[in-house]
């Protein structure tokens, strides 16, 4: 999933970015001054991987890792013109 905020200037970006990293555990992907590409981090659930460990012999832990990386929440801030 993918949404857009829009702010009104840099220093409003930097804040933002900093409060998505620090408080909701994002990684930056880009920042290039007038927009910010941030993922969310994390590779799923503890108690999953647990379930696939035993049900695949660890097959499993790959691809749900996978598709919790390619299914993760994508933010694009950008800077209103």
């Amino acid at each position: 999933m993918s949404r857009v905020l829009t702010v009104t200037d840099r220093r409003e970006l930097e804040q933002t970015v900093d409060q998505y990293v620090a408080e909701r555990g994002y990684k930056l992907k880009s920042d290039d001054g007038t927009e910010a590409w941030l993922v969310a981090k994390g590779m799923g659930s503890f108690w999953w991987h647990l379930l696939f460990l035993f049900l695949t012999a660890g097959f499993g832990n790959v691809v749900y890792a996978a598709y919790v990386r390619w299914h993760a929440d994508s933010v694009k801030i950008e800077v209103d013109p």
